[in-house]
């Protein structure tokens, strides 16, 4: 075979065959136990009652509701991940996905005093907090949380751009930071699921 003959193997058929060779192994994986579809939850929808109360400039602000966490089926989108992730959902009503507890236009950062934010947010989440609330332990890090998110200006090589940056906080941060002081804060309690 000619030099030139061995370059085109090379380029088309090699990398074909180890396509194939993937393919047949990744597909493989599922029945030797490695790989494949996580279990899925046998309780896969749940009702979850919260409670926020909290002062801001002296007024007082008051949140009750029930949160829906559900089982929204496995996430096929990481082709590379040996694993199909479980995939949850949580909603409340009737504050939707968070508590938007400050908002702020044009301001400094709070966090980064010399930084002029476009806009920032103080918020209480649980939107990412089914798994957590339906026992999932891959979930276990995921109570509902206070964060502090905030889009500004900055230069990119050499040209405008936006950034965002978020942080997780806790109470006494709230309070030094933001002036809210927490004044009650109940989430009902994960359950224990069966996975199947």
């Amino acid at each position: 075979m000619t030099k030139i003959g061995w370059i085109v193997l090379g380029i088309i058929v090699l990398p074909t065959l180890l396509g194939i060779l993937m393919i047949l192994v990744m597909g493989g994986l599922p029945t030797l136990g490695i790989g494949g579809d996580q279990p899925q939850p046998v309780i896969r929808e749940g009702e979850f009652t919260y409670r926020l109360v909290y002062e801001l400039d002296g007024e007082w602000f008051e949140y009750e509701g029930v949160i829906i966490a559900s089982f929204a089926g496995l996430d096929y989108s990481n082709a590379f991940d040996l694993w199909n992730r479980r995939s949850w959902r949580a909603t409340a009503i009737p504050d939707g996905s968070e508590i938007t507890l400050i908002r702020q236009q044009g301001e400094p950062s709070t966090l980064t005093p010399n930084r002029e934010n476009i806009r920032a947010r103080v918020a209480f989440l649980w939107a990412n907090s089914g798994g957590w609330f339906l026992g999932d332990p891959a979930q276990s890090h995921m109570a509902p949380y206070f964060l502090y998110s905030e889009l500004y200006h900055t230069t990119h090589n050499n040209s405008p751009a936006q950034r965002s940056t978020s942080t997780r906080l806790n109470e006494r941060q709230l309070q030094e930071h933001f002036g809210i002081r927490i004044i009650e804060l109940y989430v009902g309690e994960p359950i224990t699921n069966q996975f199947e």
